[in-house]
């Protein structure tokens, strides 16, 4: 805290809250993230998802969707 106490030299204890709550807010949500994908991991089956096989694979099935968005 020290380091970061040092580098920020806020003008105003209002200046240093709000850093700390902003730097809370950004350590949840990326606390959240990590257990979704936790949550999530394996949930989907390679069998059900050829087109995901390989990074070729994936990059056809990406142009396909994108022309099939881009058809009239």
């Amino acid at each position: 805290m020290a380091a970061a106490s040092g580098s920020i030299r806020p003008h105003h204890s209002t200046d240093v809250s709000r850093f700390l709550e902003e730097a809370a807010r950004e350590k949840l949500d990326r606390m959240e993230l990590e257990r979704v994908i936790r949550d999530g991991a394996g949930s989907l089956k390679e069998k059900d998802y050829p087109h995901w096989r390989d990074q070729a694979s994936i990059n056809e099935w990406v142009r396909a969707q994108r022309r099939t968005e881009a058809a009239p």
